[in-house]
């Protein structure tokens, strides 16, 4: 196997940061049946990389408890404790860094403001091959000895890199949700409490700001006018009712409809048919 020449020249190096617990790249083993805890300091991406393990992750702070198939990445916050337990062996990679503003020069985080999820959640992606050669690299390295700092920044450039390049902007958007937190809470103050009101006033009201700060807040973070996003959010939820078979007095009671004849209006502006005409139709296309 290849192995370094005049590694001594590297220990040093101002850069050098072999044997430190503080080295932001780290790799362990871990055997079947092993649970390990990690307590975020600063962000964190974890990449289990083995294929066909299960792992049992426990997050203590929602409390909450997923079990999820490898490989897989996620993203950690600062200050989270999350315990996981491996159902076979399987190595675990991390990743630490301070800060994350972009994904590339060209490519800020806060691009994704439309694609945050509507709740907070943590979010895994798929280890595609690029991602994977990228951490077998660091891996390669660190045990090696070249624990150096420098590399480790400019690896992370390339994680990001590789990650804004091979992945939908509703994945990355899901990965990176914590540091779209405010447009998570934005959205999931949406979600909640749409159906409640009857004009986009009331909603900002709601939210304790002006009607041009909400309506410039909600361009920002859905890319469309609230009265439109919400027109078309109650026409997608009102076709879910009615395949299935949801009463029509349910759906206009749910949807705050004045009168049957209002909720035709609406069905024919939405879908071209009265409630009873797209109610067939949607049921002789689900056969």
């Amino acid at each position: 196997m290849d192995t370094p020449v005049n590694v001594e020249r590297h220990f040093a190096c101002e850069n050098y940061r072999g044997g430190r617990q503080n080295y932001p790249f780290k790799t362990r083993l871990l055997q079947s049946g092993e649970r390990i805890e990690i307590e975020t300091g600063d962000k964190m991406m974890l990449f289990f990389m083995d294929s066909k393990s299960t792992i049992i992750k426990t997050d203590k702070n929602d409390t909450t408890t997923d079990e999820l198939k490898s490989p897989f990445m996620m993203f950690l916050e600062n200050g989270r404790k999350v315990t996981f337990e491996v159902g076979r062996k399987s190595r675990i990679s991390t990743l630490t860094f301070d800060r994350l503003a972009q994904l590339c020069p060209s490519f800020s985080i806060y691009q994704l403001k439309t694609y945050a999820p509507e709740t907070m959640g943590t979010a895994t992606l798929d280890i595609l091959e690029p991602i994977k050669d990228l951490v077998a690299c660091m891996v390669r390295y660190t045990e090696d000895g070249l624990c150096c700092a420098e590399l480790v920044e400019s690896k992370l450039a390339e994680v990001l890199f590789v990650i804004s390049a091979y992945y939908e902007p509703s994945e990355i958007g899901a990965l990176f949700a914590p540091l779209l937190r405010r447009e998570v809470d934005f959205k999931e103050f949406v979600q909640l409490n749409f159906l409640h009101v009857d004009r986009v006033k009331e909603l900002a009201d709601l939210r304790g700001v002006t009607l041009r700060a909400f309506n410039d807040e909600f361009k920002a973070t859905f890319g469309t006018s609230p009265y439109s996003w919400m027109q078309e959010r109650k026409a997608e939820m009102i076709e879910e009712r009615l395949k299935d078979d949801v009463p029509f007095k349910e759906i206009i009671q749910e949807f705050r409809f004045s009168s049957p004849s209002h909720f035709t209006v609406f069905s024919k502006k939405h879908y071209g048919t009265t409630p009873s005409q797209h109610k067939h139709e949607l049921q002789e296309r689900e056969g």
